[in-house]
């Protein structure tokens, strides 16, 4: 019970995050001593941050002063006056010279000189082009250090869209599902099954990669308890260092869709190009499938022109992929929010449930056997005439949330439900685009 006489304390702001990351560290080295391990952990830090405090702050110069500077530097080592330099005394000059670059950058810029004849360079002719490069240098370093700043930013950091709260809490109730004996861990075949089902786009290579991390004490079984701690900063880590440019994720697909592609028509019927989409090993969430394939256009045959249709999807795939703009998208979504007043939680003037509901009345109204299931065409019509007035494309997105079973039939039940996401990722995307 707390005292209004008691002292008043506020906890730091930077607390909590090197307490995440202390809590990190002991799951993943499992000391026998907390006490010790925390003890060294600390001293590290505190030595670490003073280091990094005595280090003095390098003040990168601009063009004009990297001109002076070096011509200041040049003249003075050059005695002689011939404006000409020995290798040795080159180097010795630009190590002098406090630009804030490392020793092999220092070298990078030392080998773009000219060595003439009798092993001395021009100062004069390549002050213009150090200038250059060693600008270049610090535009890099600049970069890299904001790139470095928005890794290690996590609280605010984006991973398959969702912000670590989010991520927790869609793998924690896949997690639970698959725990069946509520033992509160998985052996490491169904730890795969539920990241698998948990429909975020986890690739084969990121699940691996999980698992090998999340499984710290080696007795192939993994806890939740082991398991979130590590979950979103570990996917960062392995998102921050894979990408594929439009043109490698357009190769890719056309490849694929060349050997579905038996009689080399070039066109593909909208199931296969559905099925091959869901196939591949992107990182693609569910929704942002079936947003992707609302995109596609069919002849009058009902065919897909593959090869077209795979730079389109290329290119909106690269920014479903790319981090940086799924934390620019959230941005703008969040001030189309707060700023024009749009409610995405109403979609067609109806909530999840009021929609779910919808089209359930709408789709057993055409199943007059009251199975619950309908063929692929009769869905197609039942929701391009439904009340909800939907586009073309927004047809082509639902329409793909649900593969046909060997029958050619389509569980309007789960249609019904996932509906409304699919529709509210498109509506995102056009609000964001308008």
């Amino acid at each position: 019970m707390s005292s209004k006489y008691g002292k008043p304390y506020n906890v730091p702001a930077d607390l909590p995050p090197i307490l995440k990351a202390f809590s990190r560290e002991v799951l993943r080295a499992q000391p026998e001593n907390l006490y010790e391990f925390g003890e060294a952990y600390f001293n590290d830090l505190l030595a670490q941050a003073e280091a990094d405090a005595a280090q003095p702050a390098v003040t990168r110069l601009s063009k004009a002063e990297l001109q002076e500077t070096f011509t200041q530097m040049f003249q003075q080592a050059d005695a002689d006056g011939s404006g000409a330099l020995d290798m040795k005394e080159f180097k010795e000059v630009l190590s002098m010279a406090d630009l804030g670059l490392t020793n092999s950058q220092i070298k990078s810029v030392m080998s773009e000189a000219d060595v003439d004849g009798s092993g001395t360079i021009s100062y004069v002719e390549f002050i213009p082009l150090a200038v250059d490069l060693v600008n270049s240098m610090y535009a890099k370093m600049e970069m890299e250090a904001e790139k470095e700043e928005a890794r290690q930013n996590a609280s605010d950091y984006l991973v398959k869209g969702m912000t670590p709260e989010q991520l927790e809490a869609t793998m924690r109730d896949v997690f639970v599902m698959c725990d069946v004996d509520g033992s509160g861990a998985l052996s490491l075949p169904e730890f795969q099954k539920c990241c698998q089902d948990a429909g975020i786009g986890l690739t084969r290579k990121e699940i691996n990669h999980l698992m090998l991390q999340c499984d710290v004490d080696g007795d192939g079984m993994i806890t939740y308890e082991e398991f979130t701690p590590l979950c979103h900063e570990l996917l960062v880590e392995i998102l921050a260092h894979e990408s594929k440019q439009p043109s490698e994720l357009e190769e890719l697909m056309i490849q694929i869709f060349q050997d579905e592609d038996v009689n080399e028509y070039g066109l593909l019927d909208p199931i296969t190009m559905s099925r091959v989409l869901k196939s591949l090993d992107f990182g693609l969430t569910n929704i942002q499938t079936h947003s992707i394939l609302s995109t596609l256009t069919y002849n009058a045959e009902g065919y897909c022109d593959y090869v077209p249709a795979c730079r389109l999807m290329s290119e909106i795939m690269y920014k479903m992929l790319d981090q940086g703009a799924q934390q620019e998208r959230a941005a703008q979504i969040n001030a189309l929010i707060r700023d024009q007043r749009i409610d995405f939680d109403v979609i067609h003037g109806c909530t999840a449930p009021q929609m779910a509901a919808l089209l359930k009345e709408e789709l057993s109204a055409a199943d007059a056997a009251g199975t619950g299931l309908l063929d692929r065409a009769t869905v197609a019509h039942v929701l391009a005439n439904s009340a909800l007035q939907l586009s073309t494309q927004e047809v082509n997105g639902v329409l793909s949330c649900v593969d046909p079973d060997p029958n050619g039939f389509v569980n309007t039940m789960q249609l019904s439900e996932i509906a409304f996401f699919v529709l509210q990722y498109i509506a995102q995307e056009a609000a964001v685009a308008a």
